[in-house]
């Protein structure tokens, strides 16, 4: 078992995607918040104009004592192991995992044009808003995580045997976005 602020929890049943946080899921005043209806979830599921998901009202079989009301509410994301809020979907013995922007930019923007990926401006993984998605190609999606840091080959400052990289340390005329290490090279390591 183990404890933390009082609460007592087994280490098999810790949720560490769960986005309980209601810090995470703040809407920005004043809420003119739109909804549409999720593509294919039509009349089951909404999604806002802000990356958030709602269910419904409807009305489900409750065997073996007939069927019973379910009030809509607003759904709590999962998170994915590279930050994206995820939402699971269910109708039935169906259930599918999608990820908010996917949802809002298919809801708002329209379906996902072949080839394309649905792109963060500005390169934080929970800004599921309208206004901070676009469709773009997959090479401009990764200039963008260059472009915001987040690139982990990109961030590297140092060679694996220690040596800091800087402009004159390393260059490749045939491969100008390869990096190697002129010290390495010199002295047999590389």
């Amino acid at each position: 078992m183990i404890e933390a602020a009082g609460v007592r929890e087994h280490p098999q049943r810790l949720l560490t995607h769960s986005l309980n946080s209601t810090e995470e899921q703040a809407v920005p005043e004043p809420t003119h918040e739109r909804w549409r209806p999720i593509i294919g979830w039509e009349g089951l599921y909404e999604v806002s104009d802000y990356g958030r998901v709602r269910s419904l009202d409807r009305v489900v079989n409750n065997w073996p004592s007939g069927t019973r009301r379910v009030p809509g509410r607003v759904l709590s994301p999962s998170r994915h192991r590279h930050g994206y809020r995820m939402y699971g979907l269910k109708l039935g013995t169906v259930r599918k995992l999608r990820t908010a922007h996917s949802l809002v930019a298919e809801a708002f923007i329209g379906p996902r044009p072949e080839g394309l990926q649905v792109c963060h401006n500005d390169g934080d993984p929970t800004n599921n808003m309208l206004a901070n998605l676009r469709y773009d190609t997959p090479s401009e999606n990764q200039t963008d995580i260059v472009r915001h840091g987040k690139h982990f080959h990109a961030n590297k400052t140092h060679c694996p045997s220690g040596h800091a990289y800087a402009e004159h340390a390393y260059s490749i005329p045939s491969r100008p976005n390869a990096r190697y290490c002129r010290a390495c090279q010199r002295s047999g390591t590389a």
